[in-house]
């Protein structure tokens, strides 16, 4: 009996890892595909680049209202080209401002990830409704950790 049921599952599994051949009925076919006119690409108004000036329009973190900043375009300015950053606070009056202090610092860029002021932020460039190119510097970049950190927004100035 157990040399029969042996023969028995070796017979199922060999049956399980069996092939079909191309053309099987159970294949899906591609219908009323129109392969004459190509998908239209979606393209930026011009090439995405850190490089430039920025300036913050907001800033989110986990914490109550009114504790969070009301930045104005051109308070706090940031100035990229190639390994630095040049900070500029027009205004040094910004209630609970959280931006690094001013002055020229070291910056490093990856393809998704940038470090200045002993920071380290995820980055993403994107357009607005506008078309306005729009930053967002985002600390967190631990996934195991609640996105509770903070998350800057700025604009191309």
């Amino acid at each position: 009996m157990k040399n029969l049921m042996s023969l028995f599952i070796a017979i199922l599994f060999l049956a399980s890892c069996s092939t079909t051949k191309p053309g099987d009925s159970y294949k899906a076919k591609a219908q009323n595909v129109n392969v004459t006119k190509p998908a239209t690409p979606v393209t930026m108004k011009k090439k995405q680049t850190l490089e430039g000036r920025w300036t913050v329009t907001g800033y989110s973190v986990y914490t109550t209202p009114d504790k969070l900043p009301n930045y104005k375009a051109g308070e706090v300015i940031y100035e990229i080209k190639g390994n630095s950053i040049t900070i500029t606070k027009n205004n040094t009056n910004i209630k609970n401002d959280y931006t690094p202090g001013p002055g020229e610092q070291m910056f490093w860029a990856n393809s998704h990830m940038v470090k200045f002021a002993d920071q380290i932020f995820m980055y993403t460039l994107s357009q607005d409704n506008t078309g306005q190119e729009t930053l967002k510097l985002d600390t967190n970049i631990d996934p195991s950790l609640s996105p509770d950190g903070a998350v800057y927004h700025l604009k191309r100035y």
